[in-house]
């Protein structure tokens, strides 16, 4: 396994760092020794065993590489196949693919691009997004089962399932249609049927649900940080600018140029004048429907330079490039909530 991690270079530099003495013919010499040894009990070992071998014995490599490959399809180990995901319940797949696509039984599947999978009619479904396990997950806490109930309606593996749950998985068209029923719900759901739209775009649930979030709630939720929205009544009318924001002692604090729209409305040349704004965020899951919105509104300040070495501790940077070193802080006046969810 050293070997297989580290190049002969690596191994050798941390065998003398560590004090043992070794020469060049160390590692041959360890190779031949353990396979003479290796019983090969795990279709892993194959895998392992090509690549070592393929800086030293291609011919050897070769075999055990061709090994590994039909290892599951043959069942060298002579039973353990069938416990595996490797086949599927007795069908045999015809797998044909080169560098821009890949056929499965003669139907495309997929095609490689710069995403990570690209979903395709067919016998095979490439999920286009990691969003798969969650819609899973949610549909099953949902309905308030447990993995193994699941996978028994599903008629298919609980250790299966708990993979669709937890990894990017390639599930067939009938292990999806299967898995909807389990879930009382639909194949495009489960797939993510608005994908393709802009985040917050997506179909809305049946019988979506609004609940009032109090202030305290709401500053916990905005408390990390993160990208809002400004919004106020500028010289040139409406305008709402995105900012990096961070929360510091109770205000809103973001960074904005010198000159810019903001800087020249909040001068109003008028003592003791405020500009009452709107600074709003909002976070939308897209997989599971849900989402909350919070809107802050108050007066907007420039920040003195007298407090600047306190609020530049916030680590606070600008929404856009350059300098903008003009920081704002709003100060919550009114605080309102809202959070979408599916009872």
């Amino acid at each position: 396994m050293l070997c297989y991690l580290l190049t002969s270079d690596e191994l050798m530099e941390i065998l003398h760092r560590l004090g043992y003495p070794a020469t060049p013919d160390l590692i041959p010499r360890m190779i031949g020794y353990y396979l003479d040894r290796t019983s090969h009990g795990s279709t892993l070992s194959a895998v392992v065993h090509a690549w070592v071998l393929s800086r030293t014995d291609r011919a050897r490599s070769w075999q055990y590489f061709a090994e590994a490959l039909v290892s599951d399809i043959n069942d060298l180990q002579h039973g353990t196949t069938a416990e595996g995901i490797h086949r599927f319940r007795g069908h045999q797949l015809s797998i044909h693919a080169d560098h821009r696509q890949a056929h499965i039984n003669g139907v495309e599947s997929l095609t490689f691009s710069s995403e990570p999978f690209t979903r395709r009619q067919g016998g095979t479904i490439m999920t286009s997004t990691g969003d798969l396990g969650r819609r899973i997950t949610h549909h099953r806490v949902r309905l308030g089962l447990t993995v193994e109930q699941v996978a028994e309606r599903a008629d298919m593996s609980p250790g299966y399932l708990q993979y669709l749950e937890e990894r990017p998985g390639t599930p067939t068209a009938e292990t999806m249609y299967r898995l909807a029923g389990a879930l009382e719900t639909t194949v495009d759901d489960l797939l993510g049927g608005g994908i393709d739209q802009p985040p917050g775009r997506g179909r809305a649930k049946a019988a979506p649900t609004l609940e009032s979030l109090d202030p305290e709630e709401c500053l916990k939720l905005i408390e990390p940080g993160g990208i809002g929205r400004v919004a106020f009544n500028g010289s040139h009318g409406p305008t709402v600018l995105p900012v990096n924001y961070r929360l510091h002692h109770g205000f809103i604090v973001f960074r904005t140029a010198p000159g810019g729209p903001m800087d020249q409305d909040l001068r109003t040349g008028v003592e003791g004048v405020e500009i009452k704004v709107g600074f709003e965020v909002d976070r939308i899951d897209d997989a599971q429907r849900e989402g909350w919105s919070v809107l802050i509104q108050g007066p907007a300040h420039h920040i003195s330079p007298g407090e600047l070495s306190e609020v530049t501790e916030s680590d606070v940077t600008p929404w856009a490039g350059g300098e903008r070193h003009l920081y704002i802080r709003i100060v919550p006046h009114q605080i309102t909530g809202r959070r979408i969810h599916h009872l």
